[in-house]
């Protein structure tokens, strides 16, 4: 009887613990630019959606969809990122002196890539906001997205 509720405990303490941290994240540009002496300059509005896969325990992610929202063309992109790091909202981010006052107390994902020999791109997702910079040929490139068009779906 002893041993059965054990693995009865066990079971369902298994059951409740997630083993793996992934989700999907689907985010669409708002405004694309360069970054002229320290500030970002918008060039237009966004070009792209990106359909992200996020997997936490691993500290991976992938850009598994990429769509040029004129025409809705899924264009190659086959960039592996790793996770830099978690912010849960506790730490750097629950500063507004840090992050300003719309990007405080979220949780905040910092995801570094190599897209080619000559470029490396950084992006940070927080729960209402996306940025994402590229230092390529020389010179920075910018994208964002503001308070809208960030969809979680499934933590598996």
């Amino acid at each position: 009887m002893i041993t059965k509720n054990i693995i009865l405990l066990l079971l369902l303490f298994l059951l409740h613990t997630p083993l793996a941290y992934s989700y999907t994240l689907i985010i669409t540009e708002t405004a694309r630019g360069e970054y002229e002496n320290g500030k970002f300059v918008k060039l237009n509005n966004g070009e792209f959606k990106y359909r992200f896969e996020i997997n936490e325990e691993k500290g991976e992610a992938q850009i598994t969809e990429y769509t040029r929202l004129k025409d809705n063309s899924l264009v190659t992109y086959t960039t592996s990122f790793i996770i830099s790091y978690i912010d849960d909202g506790t730490s750097l981010s629950s500063s507004t002196l840090m992050t300003g006052k719309n990007k405080a107390n979220q949780k905040v994902i910092c995801l570094v890539g190599n897209p080619g020999t000559l470029a490396t791109e950084v992006i940070m997702i927080g729960e209402t906001w996306f940025e994402y910079t590229k230092a390529s040929s020389g010179r920075f490139y910018g994208y964002r997205n503001n308070s809208k068009g960030i969809n979680t779906y499934g933590r598996h």
